[in-house]
């Protein structure tokens, strides 16, 4: 993610997404992709709890900071800029052989 200091840019969001198969001929497989590229506006700072809470174009969220220094860099008014991903990839495997009694 990008701090932008003082904000003044329009919260926005945008999604895109890719999927795919396997190729004719090899085992069954599938994956999907989804990426949010979004700004979102610095609403409070928690420095005691070590969050920030942002407003974005649909939501509004509550983040985690791990890094006390970067922390101290972001206050109220801020923006953010970064981009969300999330990714689901499903495959077939043969089934391992069966134990024998």
């Amino acid at each position: 993610m990008t701090l932008k200091k003082g904000g003044g840019e329009l919260r926005e969001r945008v999604d895109s997404s890719q999927q795919g198969s396997a190729a004719p001929g090899q085992k069954p497989g599938a994956y999907v992709t989804k990426d949010v590229a979004f700004i979102a506006d610095v609403q409070q700072v928690d420095r005691k709890k070590g969050t920030i809470t942002l407003r974005g174009a649909l939501r509004t969220v509550t983040l985690k900071v791990k890094d006390p220094q970067q922390l101290k860099l972001i206050s109220k008014g801020d923006q953010v800029e970064g981009v969300y991903s999330e990714a689901m990839a499903i495959a077939v495997v043969p089934a391992g052989a069966k134990a024998r009694k």
